[in-house]
């Protein structure tokens, strides 16, 4: 069950912020650390590349091993300062969330 954005859990920590569901979904902004200890921690799980503030108009979702997501490109210095964030969790949970968005989840051509 995906609850509405205003139903989950908020943590906001300094310049860190994430929102947690039944700890299995949590959007990472601002927080490199945590979006990176997720990754070792949840290494079969998917990820939501999207806006700082979510948008229908982008969720590309990734394996969590995807090189894309999960190494640093060329120029970039963060994985979610910046106007990009992470959504991590199960990817069912995360294709319902961009739909609840009103989106939908595109399929990284290098890892899906």
């Amino acid at each position: 069950m995906v609850l509405a954005p205003h139903d989950r859990l908020h943590i906001k920590h300094d310049r860190m912020y994430q929102w947690m569901h039944d700890e299995l979904m949590v959007h990472f902004a601002h927080n490199d650390a945590g979006y990176r200890d997720w990754l070792v921690k949840h290494p079969s799980g998917y990820v939501i590349n999207t806006y700082t503030n979510p948008s229908p108009s982008y969720l590309k979702l990734h394996h969590g091993s995807c090189r894309s997501i999960s190494r640093l490109q060329r120029g970039a210095r963060t994985f979610t300062d910046g106007d990009y964030s992470k959504v991590c969790g199960e990817r069912a949970e995360l294709e319902a969330y961009a739909r609840q968005l009103g989106g939908s989840a595109e399929p990284c051509p290098l890892c899906l």
